[in-house]
């Protein structure tokens, strides 16, 4: 992996779907950037808080189909 990020690895890491050769590849990428670690500390709260979290989607699609003039 190059000093870029692979968001399709990183996806699959945060969604659990990472293979043994991807957090290989990961932890390398990590290790090359402190501040990376952070970063993936960060992502990985965020993506953990919206998993726990109770979605009213009865209320949202009102919310958006209000603004669409559409009937729920």
């Amino acid at each position: 992996m190059s000093d870029d990020l692979d968001w399709r690895l990183l996806d699959r890491h945060l969604a659990g779907e990472a293979s043994p050769d991807d957090a290989l590849t990961l932890q390398r990428w990590l290790a090359k950037d402190p501040a990376r670690e952070a970063m993936l500390r960060a992502l990985t709260s965020v993506v953990r808080s919206s998993a726990d979290a109770a979605w009213d989607t009865r209320w949202a699609w009102s919310r958006v189909a209000a603004r669409l003039m559409v009937s729920p």
